[in-house]
């Protein structure tokens, strides 16, 4: 039997409580509806009859010389998945849509690897990008001031570091 994927973004409260399957948790539910933060612990875990996942996935920005991290929280259930993706705050550029099209009968557990797996290659992109960011530094390491250079080191090693 084929699930149903809801991908919500920003959820009120009660478009959540509309959208989750009946018997979540209410500290989970306060989680879900919790603003944006860098500062989550990724996890995936059981909670009886669904699994609860917390994400990051890195989503660089080189026009900023910067990454964010969206937080992409989701129930899963053997008919239902509900990502709730959660808009940064310090964001500055277009968040992605999820690919969140069933494929014809798709289980719930492809769904959930399929999203987990989407979540592990934005990080090889995050990398690949800052890869970029310090061909960028090396290519104008003469002629920009040390102020600059020392800036942008300073950036990569916070990114890298997060």
């Amino acid at each position: 039997m084929s699930a149903r994927w809801l991908d919500l973004i920003d959820p009120a409260r009660e478009e959540l409580l509309g959208a989750l399957p009946t018997g979540v948790d209410p500290d989970v539910m306060e989680l879900l509806v919790a603003p944006a933060s860098e500062r989550v612990r990724p996890s995936l875990e059981s909670h009886g009859s669904y699994v609860l996942g917390i994400f990051l996935e890195p989503l660089p920005e080189p026009e900023h010389d910067g990454i964010t991290y969206r937080e992409i929280d989701v129930i899963a259930t053997p008919e239902l998945v509900v990502t709730i993706r959660k808009t940064p705050t310090d964001s500055r550029a277009a968040i992605p849509a999820l690919q969140t099209g069933a494929r014809q009968e798709e289980l719930a557990g492809a769904m959930l690897h399929r999203l987990i797996d989407d979540v592990a290659e934005s990080f090889l992109d995050a990398v690949e990008a800052i890869d970029e960011e310090i061909d960028e530094l090396e290519e104008h390491i003469e002629d920009w001031t040390p102020e600059r250079v020392r800036g942008r080191v300073s950036s990569l090693r916070q990114d890298l570091l997060h």
